[in-house]
């Protein structure tokens, strides 16, 4: 078995981290031009979704993560259990966006891991935030007939790019230059 030092394993996992960074940064620069909001509040881009009014003894507030895409498609990853719901979005006439987003249950909170979960919202969008109202329903095998329902208020903020740390970029330019990371 070859054992890999602690010298070269740091350098691989900095190198890794780096050519990832500059491939997720890559496919940032592209999306960060379409995530700013148009005039009307178009929703595309990435949300951190609150649940403004959740139902007693139900925490964390903060629901999941939303992302709307320019096509109409919108995915959104819960925070409870890391279930991940796929749907599509509108803007009406009066700009406010209606989208509605499935998922399988999976299990637990007392809904069948063989059901199907449907979540639908309205919402208003102004510049980094978003208010709103919406449904979420238990669906059986016909998705027409809802088992639980439930009703409130959401909100959300709009999920800004951030850079890393200083030091991760001077970290950067010692590997480029060929040194070894560490202190």
């Amino acid at each position: 078995m070859h054992r890999i030092g602690i010298g070269t394993g740091l350098r691989i996992a900095v190198a890794s981290l780096l050519l990832l960074a500059g491939l997720v940064g890559a496919g940032l620069g592209v999306a960060a031009q379409t995530a700013t909001p148009a005039a009307g509040g178009d929703p595309v881009g990435a949300w951190l979704v609150r649940e403004t009014l959740p139902p007693p003894g139900v925490e964390p507030p903060l629901a999941f993560v939303l992302s709307f895409f320019a096509d109409g498609n919108a995915v959104a990853t819960a925070f409870s259990d890391g279930g991940t719901m796929q749907g599509v979005w509108v803007r009406d006439n009066d700009g406010a966006v209606t989208f509605t987003l499935v998922g399988p249950g999976r299990g637990g909170t007392g809904i069948a891991p063989d059901t199907v979960v449907r979540y639908r919202a309205t919402i208003e969008v102004a510049g980094d935030g978003f208010a709103g109202g919406y449904t979420v329903e238990t669906l059986d095998g016909d998705l027409e007939n809802p088992g639980f329902t439930y009703s409130g208020p959401l909100g959300g903020e709009r999920i800004e790019v951030q850079g890393p740390d200083p030091v991760a970029l001077q970290v950067a330019d010692r590997v480029r230059a060929g040194a070894t990371p560490g202190p």
